[in-house]
């Protein structure tokens, strides 16, 4: 995972990024929506899972979570995988997914807490610090989940 990794298109790159972190984001709804399209190791496949996520990236938009709106995109957005506004697209996914996570918005995930509490600003470094842990931890999943899919692609290419 790179920093400039969508300077170019990177239409892979940005499937295995969306899947892992809407994977993240509900688990049940991922294996649901995901099922005959993942992974997206031909054109088809492709086509339908940018499909799925462009149905439900304008479904977060519509229904934002507080602090959170998912940038309006076109379904060429998808397509392109490149320039700023996959960046933000990303940005604020990942920020969204960091909220549920830590938010406990989905039953089966514990709460945890207000992460911001002024009157105690040590808990305040605690909780910055177990974010950033957090977000490294999501990082090197991310970069796992697409060498593990890469491999896979090319273990299905090789088999064809």
């Amino acid at each position: 995972f790179k920093p400039d990794m969508f300077k170019v298109p990177n239409k892979k790159g940005l499937e295995v990024v969306l899947h892992f972190l809407l994977t993240r984001l509900d688990p049940g709804r991922s294996k649901e929506e995901f099922a005959g399209c993942w992974p997206a190791y031909d054109v088809k496949r492709s086509h339908l899972f940018r499909k799925n996520v462009f149905n439900w990236l304008t479904e977060l938009n519509r229904d934002h979570v507080e602090g959170v709106q998912i940038p309006r995109i076109n379904s060429s957005t998808l397509t392109k995988a490149c320039g700023g506004l996959v960046v933000t697209l990303l940005e604020r996914l990942s920020a969204l997914v960091l909220s549920t996570q830590i938010t406990g918005y989905h039953k089966e995930r514990a709460k945890i807490g207000p992460v911001y509490q002024p009157s105690k600003p040590h808990l305040n470094m605690a909780a910055a610090t177990a974010l950033q842990l957090e977000l490294e931890v999501l990082k090197r999943k991310i970069a796992a989940k697409a060498q593990e899919t890469h491999f896979h692609a090319l273990k299905h290419v090789a088999d064809v």
